[in-house]
């Protein structure tokens, strides 16, 4: 959802989670059928339809296919752009697909369709958008708490410029820190090679690391210490301890820090620790923060 924004309206992105079924809403550009059609195809990237090159958050993360299947057996995709005259949908049911296995006369395909007046359109009024509604819950006793406090760290700083995410109704608040007073320290490291230039990527992104670090009001025996790391505004990992080594004392230090220049790793669930960037990274951070 944030990756495609209506212009320049602020994203809201509602959800709905219940026993039986979890429900995402947006007011982004939504999908035309072409795009629809491609996107819910397995294997194939969105980037390729839309000829989309630019960084953004969807190179992290499951993706929707794989993401809808982790949490239910039904889900069902509603979308329309801003120029539609009608709101499209596609749904996908993993049962029957399932107990048709090795029948050779069943249709694979699924089609398309458009809503009509009699359907519960929830988009037509705002006029573009994307809602996703999954089925047949694999965990029926998901975690509100749970769920609506990493999303707000996730997307916190968002939620800080005016976009909003919505958990059955309850607006998400950005996570506050208790620092110690007048600990707190910026942090904005430029990485150059031996000639004192300064590092690119293969793609022409600056190796810039910004950010800041503090001590917490106290010390921890849990893990909720170190460092939320995050990639184009979102978190890829949280409470990264890579760049100290973990003691008592140093269960205190805390921050958030942007990594914008290094990639997702092969699953797509965190950095590559194995890329040269990510190397480099660490060790311009060790130092930085080792007073």
């Amino acid at each position: 959802s944030f990756d495609w924004r209506f212009d320049s309206e602020p994203l809201c992105v509602e959800i709905e989670v219940t026993a039986d079924e979890i429900l995402i809403r947006d007011n982004g550009v939504g999908m035309s059928e072409e795009v629809l059609a491609n996107a819910v195809v397995l294997s194939r990237k969105t980037d390729a339809v839309t000829k989309r090159k630019t960084s953004r958050k969807g190179m992290f993360g499951l993706g929707m296919k794989t993401a809808c299947a982790n949490l239910g057996k039904n889900w069902t995709v509603f979308t329309r752009t801003n120029d539609a005259v009608e709101t499209l949908g596609v749904t996908f049911d993993l049962v029957t697909w399932r107990s048709n296995s090795g029948n050779s006369n069943f249709k694979w395909e699924t089609e398309l369709y458009s809503l009509d007046q009699t359907d519960l359109d929830n988009l037509s009024s705002r006029g573009h958008g994307t809602e996703i509604r999954v089925q047949k819950l694999r965990d029926r006793n998901p975690s509100i708490g749970a769920i609506g406090a990493l999303l707000a760290r996730a997307y916190k700083g968002h939620l800080e410029s005016g976009d909003s995410i919505l958990i059955n109704g309850e607006k998400l608040i950005p996570p506050a820190y208790n620092l110690l007073p007048d600990s707190r320290v910026d942090i904005h490291l430029e990485l150059k090679d031996s000639d004192g230039e300064l590092l690119v990527t293969k793609d022409g992104r600056p190796c810039v690391i910004t950010g800041w670090a503090a001590l917490d009001h106290k010390t921890h025996n849990d893990d909720a210490f170190g460092f939320n790391l995050y990639r184009e505004g979102q978190l890829v990992e949280q409470w990264n301890k890579s760049f100290f080594r973990v003691h008592l004392m140093t269960s205190r230090m805390i921050g958030e820090i942007n990594l914008d220049f290094v990639s997702s790793n092969f699953q797509k669930k965190g950095f590559d620790d194995d890329s040269p960037e990510w190397k480099i990274a660490v060790k311009a951070l060790t130092e930085y923060l080792r007073p």
